[in-house]
């Protein structure tokens, strides 16, 4: 656990910052070898969990509730899963639609009146140029993949992994704070890199990117499944990258 953790961070800062004026190819190397590792990481966990991880690493312990039921009380588990699983969905498009609502009005009234993205635009066109992706279609194709792919995989890993673990050890809110403070703590060294390790919208962002992980845990632990925050968080990244559009290119 103490790895699962503690690795994102440490990768990030490899890839994002100690080579961030490295040749694109080793940079892109560095961030899918890191992936990679967490994959192997995930991979591990499945392994040794085994049919404990397919109980509980995706479907957040639910089938727990159907242990030591009768063939009557299976009938009924079932036929309540289609309306338990629409419910979720719901709310995970609900909660998504207003963080991304959210995240875009904040960005037109409040960052850019105060003239705070000026210096971000300014690093995101070097980070983009720096890594050969300057171009609106180039960055339409990342943003599909960090919403449909990777948001997929951050919801696997930190939800179905790491917060699903801590709760063998830890209470629900203990689980729930530690898993979403090291979701946050990678992101700060992201934004960092534009915003400065010495500005407020840097805390107050990653404060918001802990709110998510500790919403998307929710999720889970509400309807058992990691579908509904993973379409929360797809529509959060797709949001995250409207604004970077709207900064770079409009």
């Amino acid at each position: 656990m103490l790895l699962g953790i503690s690795f994102p961070t440490i990768s990030t800062y490899i890839y994002f910052d100690l080579l961030s004026n490295a040749s694109p190819f080793l940079q892109k190397g560095a961030y899918f070898a890191a992936k990679l590792f967490q994959f192997l990481i995930l991979g591990a966990a499945l392994l040794v969990w085994r049919d404990r991880a397919r109980r509980d690493l995706i479907t957040g312990g639910a089938a727990n509730s159907l242990n030591g039921s009768d063939a009557n009380g299976l009938t009924d588990g079932a036929a309540k899963t289609e309306p338990r699983k629409n419910a979720g969905m719901l709310a995970g498009f609900l909660t998504g639609l207003v963080v991304s609502v959210s995240i875009l009005a904040a960005y037109q009234f409040i960052f850019m009146p105060l003239g705070v993205m000026e210096p971000v635009k300014i690093a995101a066109k070097q980070k983009l140029q720096g890594l050969g992706a300057d171009s609106p279609m180039v960055l339409l194709g990342i943003a599909i993949f960090y919403a449909v792919l990777h948001s997929g995989f951050e919801e696997l890993y930190w939800r179905g992994f790491v917060f699903q673990g801590m709760k063998e050890h830890f209470s629900m809110p203990i689980s729930m704070v530690c898993s979403s403070l090291g979701f946050m703590s990678h992101h700060i060294i992201v934004l960092a890199k534009y915003f400065g390790y010495g500005s407020v919208w840097t805390y107050l962002c990653a404060l918001g990117v802990a709110v998510g992980g500790a919403i998307w845990a929710a999720l889970l632990v509400r309807y058992g499944k990691l579908a509904p925050g993973w379409l929360s968080h797809a529509m959060v990244d797709a949001a995250i990258f409207a604004v970077g559009y709207l900064l770079l290119f409009q």
